[in-house]
């Protein structure tokens, strides 16, 4: 399916929703076989052992790498370099659906084949940077082939593209609250607002669901995902519940109350 393809199923969905200044993040997950190696001798025979969720994440060049300066942020340094989700906004009246499969495709050079779903917004005010007003922030779940990989577009904004475990991002988060607390910044860090607000509280919704929640959803193939994902999400959450509550990362998603599908959260 083509880029244009892929944005076109994206505007069929329905949806019109259309402004300037709105963000969409995004979330691809793939279910992955783990295995060891075990040695005999000189012959090695690689065994399964169970399966694990890998999260797609960009590798972000900061606005410093591109020459650029934030006129809305301390010093004007902007975004830092880090990890994080495929993240972007909107080109003048774009469908934000279209800008979450875009980006998704120039940041990772993985192309989504369909929007799963459309989780929330939140807004982030933006009088606090010195702008006008709120600025809307979309998430998306999108389906996209872990083993079709084009090159990546915006090369000028990104270095590289991968999918990592759960435990791997919040190690990453870890790295970035250390670094943050020595005065100091770790570009391997994963950032900590995606973990949050973004991330955490989509795999805490799907994680939450009931089995008679999940049979009335409309969307066949999005209850088809939730079917598939929703063990393994719980998995890596239970695996991992220590990290994130020495992280505060529980207390920082119940706070913003971002449970809501459709109900907009001022943060």
């Amino acid at each position: 399916m083509g880029e244009q393809d892929a944005s076109q199923n994206a505007l069929n969905e329905g949806r019109s929703r259309t402004a300037r200044d709105k963000t969409a993040s995004t979330i691809s997950l793939v279910i992955r076989d783990e295995f060891k190696e075990i040695k005999k001798g000189d012959e090695v025979t690689r065994v399964k052992t169970g399966e694990v969720l890998k999260i797609l994440v960009v590798w972000n060049k900061s606005y410093a790498d591109r020459g650029r300066v934030d006129n809305f942020s301390p010093g004007g340094k902007g975004k830092p370099r880090g990890v994080g989700l495929p993240t972007g906004g909107s080109e003048s009246q774009e469908y934000i659906d279209h800008v979450a499969v875009r980006e998704t495709l120039n940041e990772s050079g993985h192309e989504p084949d369909r929007i799963i779903k459309h989780f929330t917004e939140f807004r982030v005010d933006k009088r606090k940077k010195g702008k006008e007003g709120v600025h809307p922030h979309y998430i998306y779940w999108v389906a996209t082939d872990p083993d079709w990989v084009v090159e990546i577009k915006e090369k000028d904004e990104i270095l590289k593209s991968d999918w990592l475990t759960l435990r791997d991002i919040l190690q990453r988060v870890e790295l970035g609250l250390t670094a943050k607390a020595e005065g100091r910044v770790d570009y391997e860090a994963f950032y900590f607002s995606h973990a949050s607000f973004l991330l955490l509280p989509v795999f805490l919704h799907i994680a939450q669901m009931s089995p008679e929640e999940i049979s009335v959803i409309s969307d066949e193939y999005y209850r088809a995902a939730v079917l598939k994902y929703q063990p393994h999400i719980r998995k890596a959450l239970d695996d991992n519940w220590d990290i994130c509550k020495r992280l505060g990362l529980w207390e920082r998603c119940e706070k913003l109350g971002l449970f809501y599908e459709n109900d907009p959260q001022e943060v």
